[in-house]
């Protein structure tokens, strides 16, 4: 008896630890993204307000809603697994570049500097990015989903509150433009849940975690396209760069040869005929 109470004293605790999870060293860490999630929940009902392809196809989401849930794969089902940010490939050397499709933005303002720490930190992540032909570029996935401080943001206003990563969506609405001008296939695009101050809604591209909200261009060129992604004390600059030798260069307009029109040739003047002087009759002589 006295064995059955020693043993029952000794499982109790381990039960108990097993059942709370008490002590678990990864419940901080769990905690966290959790919070971040939560920033972004009025964001789930926003709709695709540009493009979505589902199958190739491209489809107007705001005509069906079912459709925007299939287009986006990941908006209601949560990550299997923690998603590993593409490296980008380095950059061909002895090339030269030149933009196909220019994009500026401006600064936060001074109160929302955090905003700009993390607006470079994204920029330091996708300047360089080689597209390849066919493939899809995602801006989450490169600059980190959730933008999770180990990757160097830090907390700033977002819409709705405060939480790591906010800035990072006038990078992208930026890209989106940049990405436009070049003449590349917009794949994935959504509005913020509220308006914001640097672009009119419509011509944003908003990036949330929970939501799974992306900006996704397809490079469909024959040829690579990098991404260079820049700032000054003017603001962020955002460029779509092609090799030099596949832009055309403009031909000056060839003017077909006009027939010459002979000068006019400047009139004979007039010759003028002196009228003869009357010579005086002769007089009768006078004595």
């Amino acid at each position: 008896m006295k064995m059955k109470t020693i043993i029952t004293a000794i499982a109790l605790p381990m039960l108990y630890v097993a059942i709370t999870g008490y002590g678990n060293a990864g419940s901080s860490t769990e905690e966290v993204f959790v919070h971040m999630e939560e920033t972004f929940t009025p964001c789930e009902q926003e709709g695709i307000a540009a493009t979505a392809e589902v199958s190739g196809e491209q489809v107007n989401p705001g005509e069906n809603n079912v459709v925007v849930e299939a287009a986006v794969s990941e908006a209601s089902a949560p990550a299997a697994a923690p998603e590993t940010t593409p490296v980008p490939a380095p950059a061909p050397e002895n090339i030269a570049w030149a933009s196909i499709g220019h994009e500026d933005i401006m600064l936060y303002p001074a109160n929302e500097d955090a905003n700009n720490v993390n607006a470079r930190v994204a920029c330091g992540y996708i300047n360089g990015y080689i597209v390849k032909p066919g493939e899809t570029f995602s801006y989450a996935n490169t600059v980190g989903r959730g933008t999770p401080p180990e990757r160097g943001y830090v907390i700033a206003h977002v819409v709705g509150g405060y939480d790591y990563g906010g800035g990072v969506c006038k990078i992208s609405s930026a890209l989106y433009h940049a990405a436009m001008n070049a003449g590349c296939r917009i794949v994935e695009r959504h509005n913020h849940s509220k308006p914001v101050d640097y672009y009119a809604q419509g011509d944003d591209a908003a990036i949330a975690f929970r939501s799974r909200k992306d900006f996704r261009f397809r490079n469909e060129f024959a040829y690579d396209v990098m991404i260079q992604a820049s700032y000054d004390e003017t603001g962020y600059h955002l460029d779509i760069l092609a090799p030099q030798a596949n832009i055309p260069v403009p031909q000056p307009e060839v003017l077909a040869p006009q027939p010459e029109v002979p000068a006019p040739q400047p009139e004979a003047p007039i010759a003028q005929t002196e009228a003869p002087v009357p010579q005086p009759e002769n007089p009768t002589p006078q004595v």
